[in-house]
């Protein structure tokens, strides 16, 4: 490969979705594990049967998906993968590792979006997907370009589901589906709600109120990213 042919290097880190998925799922399963833990314990409408029990298994519940959340945060701030000119740097939440390019034995890419860089003594396991668009290119174009096809396994299977999967949606798509995100976690809002005037217990009532929040967020990034790719039309 000719030096002005070789692959762009740098650092590369989780990109902001990561945070932003991280913050909302903490609040929000934050107050669901309070909310419903308070209710069931306090039996405030008296619909548990075992209302201690009920709200250890909300809490047991509710605080597993609050620790991913808290874990997709601390993802987003650590991991780090560094690609330099002699070595490959994967800095993850609470270790690292490191593999010099020199010393790479095998390839091994996914059709998941995943790759496996082996050496003789280490195994970096890396998930494009963790990466923005233009990342994900610079990453598959390095390790392609960089390493003889012959210890590269798995490419095929590889680059036909990446190619398959490449087209990225237009504005009104991405609109279009989000849209349909928002009407069903507001139907789940309604079905919540209606459990709830039903006499099904309180904790249907904040399930549901959870779900509005959350579609009312979604129209909220909805009408945020209209007005930004209107004011880049504007401007061009």
């Amino acid at each position: 490969m000719n030096e002005s042919e070789k692959p762009v290097t740098g650092t590369f880190r989780p990109g902001k979705l990561h945070l932003i998925l991280g913050i909302v799922s903490t609040v929000l399963f934050l107050i669901a594990d309070v909310v419903s833990v308070y209710v069931a314990y306090w039996n405030i409408d008296g619909s548990f049967r075992y209302p201690k029990w009920t709200a250890i298994g909300f809490g047991v519940f509710w605080s597993t998906w609050f620790l991913a959340g808290l874990w997709m945060i601390l993802t987003y701030f650590r991991e780090e993968m560094v690609v330099a000119e002699s070595v490959i740097l994967k800095q993850e939440c609470f270790r690292k590792k490191t593999i010099q390019i020199s010393n790479v034995s095998q390839i091994i890419w996914k059709p998941s979006g995943k790759m496996i860089v082996l050496s003789p003594s280490s195994r970096m396991k890396v998930d494009l997907s963790n990466f923005s668009s233009d990342e994900q290119d610079q990453l598959t174009t390095y390790f392609r370009d960089t390493f003889p096809p012959d210890i590269q396994k798995g490419w095929a299977g590889f680059i036909e589901l990446r190619t398959d999967s490449s087209h990225r949606p237009t504005p009104e798509e991405a609109r279009s589906t989000a849209y349909i995100c928002v009407s069903i976690l507001f139907i789940f809002a309604g079905v919540f709600g209606y459990c709830w005037v039903a006499g099904l217990g309180m904790q249907w009532l904040v399930i549901g109120v959870l779900n509005a929040l959350a579609g009312v967020w979604y129209l909220w990034r909805i009408s945020k990213q209209r007005k930004q790719t209107s004011d880049v039309d504007l401007s061009s």
